[in-house]
């Protein structure tokens, strides 16, 4: 699911199979005070906490930051739609 994005920005080998691993099948739940929810696999997001979710979020948003040709914006301008 993610390949692509990352493969546009050099992550491959085992680089990539550490952050599949890190994402694919997520367990998490919520705790307010005393009271915790079930556990659940969320479908889309990063961890919160991780010192890998900023450079994930980078990742993922790179292509984002290219034209329709390909070429990278050349300023903040250049992204508005």
């Amino acid at each position: 699911m993610y390949q692509k994005s990352f493969k546009n920005v050099g992550v491959s080998g085992k680089f990539f199979d550490t952050i599949r691993n890190f994402l694919h099948e997520r367990k998490v739940s919520l705790k307010i005070d005393d009271e915790k929810s079930k556990v659940y696999t969320p479908k889309v997001g990063l961890s919160q906490g991780s010192v890998l979710s900023p450079l994930l979020f980078i990742f993922l948003c790179a292509d984002m930051f290219n034209d329709c040709a390909g070429k990278p914006f050349k300023s903040a301008d250049d992204a508005t739609l």
